[in-house]
């Protein structure tokens, strides 16, 4: 699952470099590349890792002069990321979000949840359903991500209370009522 997500750092350290240390690598924190708190408490996430989004960034900020000696060293780009921060807390988030409109930077605002199921990019892609419940309720819940071109495999209804099928699952397995029934009584099933 997630593990997969650190090929670049895993790669590298199976073929035998060294292990990597916090805040070194360029999609570690070493860099730019990082989450910035903003003076309300809320979040920013940065990525630009390509040349013409840290530009990009850095006049955004106003803070381009931090380039001008060409490529920083490891003490200098730590330095450089510590002004930044502060720079990006001094302000609040939608402060940051009119600076960063339109600017190919790679700068988004971390959504809480309820920010992000409601967002235009998860609405677009129609990645939270209604789905029928017991009693026709219907319940709200993250679609199934993966499209098929017959169309979207999704759950065709929210479920059921815990123990609603228990003796129709336990009979086609071969249970007889009466070894149910103990199952039920010793609380090994609902």
């Amino acid at each position: 699952g997630a593990f997969s997500l650190s090929v670049f750092q895993a790669a590298g350290f199976l073929a035998g470099a060294p292990e990597p240390e916090r805040e070194c690598d360029i999609l570690n924190g070493g860099s730019f590349y990082d989450f910035y708190r903003t003076a309300d408490g809320r979040y920013l996430s940065v990525g630009p890792i390509e040349p013409k989004f840290l530009v990009n960034f850095l006049k955004a900020l106003g803070m381009e002069d931090l380039l001008a000696g060409g490529i920083l060293s490891s003490e200098q780009a730590a330095g450089a990321k510590r002004e930044v921060a502060r720079a990006i807390a001094a302000r609040p988030l939608a402060h940051w979000i009119e600076v960063f409109r339109g600017t190919d930077a790679c700068v988004e605002l971390v959504r809480t949840l309820g920010e992000a199921v409601s967002s235009p990019p998860i609405a677009d892609r129609g990645m939270v359903i209604s789905v029928p419940g017991e009693g026709g309720a219907e319940f709200r819940q993250i679609a199934n991500p993966i499209r098929f071109a017959s169309g979207r495999c999704n759950a065709g209804f929210a479920g059921t209370a815990l123990g609603s099928h228990t003796n129709e699952v336990l009979a086609a397995a071969g249970y007889a009522p009466e070894e149910v029934s103990l199952l039920r009584r010793k609380g090994v099933v609902a």
